[in-house]
């Protein structure tokens, strides 16, 4: 009995120390913006590099990658666990803009799309430089019709 209480107990501090770690008091990360700066920013993308994008390449390319929350936290939580086998002390994650072919067999430019991808990376005072040697985020689902729109799908 002792033994299935001490595994209780320390099963219960183990998911304590997790979400302290994962999830702070103050719910609100710093560089937030509210829903109204994001839809200006997500229209002047529209009207401008998406619009720019579709009319160049003949097709219709995403506004958004979306990302399982899941994913993010594990990706995340690979980061800090590398950075401190590297001995790095600030670790961050950068994204990059990138592209990715639906038909790589095709010459057609209307096949290729944007995506995003997340690196690990080193911060320190006077640079942020990525951390090789880890896998890099890239597995999100082309997300909506742009900001504000929302697409909900069942299983």
């Amino acid at each position: 009995m002792k033994t299935l209480l001490k595994k209780t107990t320390l099963l219960a501090i183990t998911i304590a120390t997790v979400y302290s770690c994962c999830c702070p008091t103050d719910p609100t990360p710093s560089g937030t913006i509210s829903e109204a700066e994001a839809q200006a920013m997500s229209d002047l993308y529209e009207l401008n590099q998406y619009f720019y994008i579709n009319e160049n390449m003949g097709g219709q390319d995403n506004l958004s990658v979306n990302f399982d929350i899941e994913d993010l936290e594990d990706y995340i939580c690979l980061v800090k666990k590398e950075a401190g086998s590297q001995g790095i002390g600030t670790p961050g994650v950068r994204v990059y803009f990138a592209a990715t072919d639906d038909d790589p067999n095709s010459d057609d430019p209307s096949d290729i799309r944007m995506t995003v991808f997340f690196v690990g990376t080193s911060v320190t005072e006077n640079s942020i430089c990525d951390i090789t040697g880890i896998p890099l985020l890239n597995m999100g689902d082309v997300g909506n019709n742009g900001f504000g729109t929302v697409n909900c799908f069942e299983d």
